[in-house]
């Protein structure tokens, strides 16, 4: 999966991950984003309250048919406390 992902050319992926240069700090939070997506494809959740992130997890792992489940940490705790 990791690879799949890195096959896309930079410029063809930017625009799937709501990529915005407008700031350094911008660019390198994509980048760490992007980077927290792919090693949680090896998961079975990845958990996130940052609302870019979550978006673009949802469709990276779309376009890969990822099985790992995105959520934020309210959904989380019910989760935990369900069990």
């Amino acid at each position: 999966i990791y690879t799949r992902i890195h096959t896309l050319s930079l410029h063809d992926a930017l625009p799937i991950c709501y990529f915005v240069d407008k700031k350094e700090r911008t660019i390198k939070s994509s980048a760490y984003d992007i980077e927290h997506v792919i090693y949680a494809t090896k998961c079975d959740y990845f958990v996130t309250d940052d609302k870019n992130c979550f978006k673009r997890a949802e469709q990276i792992y779309k376009k890969i048919k990822c099985k790992t489940k995105i959520l934020r940490y309210d959904e989380l705790c019910d989760l935990i406390t369900k069990n």
